[in-house]
């Protein structure tokens, strides 16, 4: 906190403009920090991580994590400019660089076909190795979330697809204590493969397709099943009851009902609004269940 108290005290005039170098976790607070500070200061966001490249420098939300849910603490302030240098990704560790690769998949799996498509012939080493190929999913993965952002800003609407996985994926979050047990985009990750095997299950797409977001989520190497979250054998998770609970704290929650984000297919999502919190609590158990 004297860091944090460090920054506010040296920034101290409204038409300063701050550029921060950051990584996904820090880029959020310290957005929110600055938009607090004498009612905003401007900022230039300058995203050192996949996740940040990708997704939390894009879109001008920022937040705080409470005990209760993810993202508690939050609102809109959208930097005045995002320098993007995919160069910066080569020093991240690889299960950095492999957590925030699922955000490039969500965009292809709730609205760009042809994205998912290609990073399906991808492995991790050559996506890592080849620049250009690199640059290329980076910019569609922004140009994706641009173009959602800019028809709905604040979330009233389309803004929502971008949540797909999330809601799961943040009670796990909130569920393992935000810790090292399991990273943000792991946590979406066995999300995404859940609210792909509940659309099946709800007869939206067919059992193949959810198979295949599985398989590629696979073969990057994130976790795809419950079973797979750091610690499961020693430590598990909550039951099907209490990761409801943790669901119902999550911002999608709408007058007291599940908003989730599902799929028609690879490449399209459509938002539930009304869905049925006991199906959920079944889909879970049974998952929990599983070997």
């Amino acid at each position: 906190m004297d860091q944090v108290k460090d920054i506010t005290v040296a920034i101290g005039e409204k038409d300063q403009t701050v550029t921060l170098i950051v990584q996904w976790l820090s880029q959020e607070f310290y957005a929110k920090l600055l938009q607090l500070r004498v009612r905003g200061i401007e900022v230039v966001q300058i995203p050192t991580t996949v996740l940040a490249q990708v997704d939390a420098s894009i879109g001008g939300k920022t937040g705080v994590n409470l005990k209760a849910g993810k993202n508690l603490v939050g609102s809109f302030h959208h930097p005045r400019a995002v320098l993007i240098d995919p160069a910066v990704l080569s020093t991240l560790p690889e299960r950095e660089f492999r957590a925030g690769v699922y955000e490039s998949l969500k965009c292809g799996v709730i609205g760009h076909p042809e994205l998912f498509r290609r990073l399906e012939s991808l492995n991790l080493k050559t996506l890592r190795r080849d620049s250009q190929i690199l640059e290329w999913v980076i910019t569609e993965s922004v140009r994706l979330k641009a173009e959602v952002v800019a028809s709905d800003e604040r979330e009233h609407g389309l803004r929502r697809i971008l949540n797909f996985g999330h809601t799961i994926g943040h009670a796990l979050e909130a569920a393992t204590g935000f810790s090292d047990r399991l990273f943000h985009g792991e946590g979406v990750a066995v999300g995404m493969v859940l609210s792909a095997e509940f659309s099946a299950q709800l007869g939206m797409i067919a059992e193949s397709d959810a198979a295949r977001v599985k398989h590629h989520l696979a073969a990057v190497g994130l976790p795809t099943r419950l079973q797979d979250i750091a610690g499961f054998s020693q430590e598990g998770l909550p039951n099907a009851d209490a990761l409801l609970a943790l669901m119902a704290q999550d911002k999608k929650v709408k007058r007291g009902k599940l908003t989730f984000i599902l799929l028609e297919a690879v490449g399209r999502a459509v938002i539930a609004n009304d869905v049925e919190p006991s199906l959920v609590r079944d889909f879970l158990e049974a998952k929990l269940a599983k070997a």
